[in-house]
């Protein structure tokens, strides 16, 4: 099939799962023992023909972080997953089916008694030809959508950006995967194609898998880890990495005003590559003209100024696989260290005298939508001397913190 039958296959295949809430009670009887996890860890799409191979450890017994319940079947593969949401008791199950066409997963919202979730590997020549998911944003449909008939239900969801869609199709060379064609739906951003290509190493062990968009721009989707490193030595080269396109990106504005703050604003356990935020010279006296004491170190921090991006392409690699490794390890507290390194880099440096600054500049990083309301200790995590929070403080910054 091509990628728009694949898309359409998929979709059908989503709609007539809504008579079929009846086939979780038959995969849960047969379940021949449970296992559980933190995170939802059998991924349909790492089903290899014969087995799925969880993304992270398992237990025997369930404990007080492991809300992901599995039935597995007599061959040891998923058969049944249950989970909830501890604060709003919305509770998921779903089912596994396998058969010599491939394998099939469909997930259901049991407050609603709905299907929220299809995905399907399929199977070609006793391989692995591709891989079709469809999902509802949120995993609940709502009760917009409850009295629709199908065929008027999946535009309104593509249309109001509720519908999330990916279709693959597998392109082998030497016996293994050496790229992908693609078929998209995306929230806020619609249909589009991409293609995928497969790295591997000496080994055959795969590498990456990267991809360009229409700008030409790469996109890698996995890296494998670097071996014998850990995530702090990670962060350490990343952070570097990282301090270097910032201070690339910036020359490449042609900064002419001295500069006060800079702020790097990233999304934890999403995306570590920042958005740059500039705050002249000029503005913060301006911004001190008008206000003082809390409202002006509001105003300094959260200013009006636009994000600028700034390149990616010579740490993107290293990037996602640091990511990946962040939450598989869940060790967030690292991340957010080597954004606050990447804040140390440059203010120590200041830019080697090539960007103009003030002479009490400072850089940040931060996560706002996280932050706590202890400014200090994230400035000071971020590299800002004794010295420039004397000054700020005596111009009546910081005085309500300690």
């Amino acid at each position: 099939m091509q990628l728009t039958e694949l898309k359409e296959d998929i979709l059908q295949r989503w709609i007539a799962a809504f008579g079929g809430i009846d086939r979780v009670e038959q995969a849960k009887a047969a379940a021949v023992r449970y296992v559980y996890a933190r995170n939802e860890c059998y991924q349909l799409n790492n089903y290899d023909g014969r087995q799925i191979t969880p993304d992270e450890e398992v237990f025997p017994e369930p404990t007080e972080d492991t809300g992901y319940k599995y039935g597995l079947d007599k061959k040891g593969r998923p058969c049944y997953l249950f989970y909830e949401h501890q604060h709003n008791q919305v509770a998921w199950e779903g089912y596994f089916h396998y058969s010599e066409e491939g394998a099939l997963y469909v997930e259901f919202n049991r407050n609603e008694s709905t299907p929220v979730k299809a995905q399907r590997v399929y199977m070609e020549a006793g391989r692995v030809a591709g891989y079709q998911s469809c999902m509802i944003n949120g995993l609940q449909l709502g009760p917009a959508y409850a009295t629709l008939a199908p065929a008027v239900m999946v535009p309104q969801l593509i249309q109001n950006h509720a519908l999330i869609l990916e279709v693959e199709k597998y392109r082998y060379e030497e016996g293994r995967i050496a790229g992908t064609k693609r078929l998209s739906i995306v929230p806020g951003i619609g249909e589009y194609l991409s293609e995928q290509q497969y790295v591997y190493n000496e080994k055959g062990e795969l590498q990456e898998i990267s991809r360009v968009d229409d700008g030409g721009h790469v996109m890698f989707d996995y890296v494998k880890a670097p071996e014998g490193k850990t995530l702090a030595d990670l962060a350490d080269e990343l952070s570097i990495q990282i301090a270097d396109a910032v201070t690339a990106g910036l020359l490449a504005q042609g900064i002419g005003e001295p500069l006060t703050i800079i702020e790097l604003n990233y999304r934890a356990a999403d995306n570590y590559h920042p958005l740059v935020k500039l705050l002249t010279a000029e503005e913060q006296r301006r911004l001190a003209g008008e206000l003082e004491g809390e409202e002006l170190m509001q105003a300094m921090l959260f200013s009006d100024g636009e994000y600028i991006t700034v390149d990616d392409a010579a740490h993107a690699r290293l990037l996602k696989a640091f990511t990946d490794e962040t939450l598989r390890s869940e060790q967030y507290d690292v991340a957010d260290g080597m954004m606050h390194q990447v804040a140390r880099h440059l203010t120590a440096s200041r830019f080697s005298g090539k960007i103009p600054l003030d002479d009490h500049f400072f850089v940040y990083a931060v996560d706002w939508s996280l932050s706590d309301d202890d400014t200090i200790s994230l400035l000071r995590a971020c590299g800002m001397s004794e010295d420039t929070f004397a000054y700020w403080r005596s111009r009546g910054l910081f005085t309500g913190e300690e």
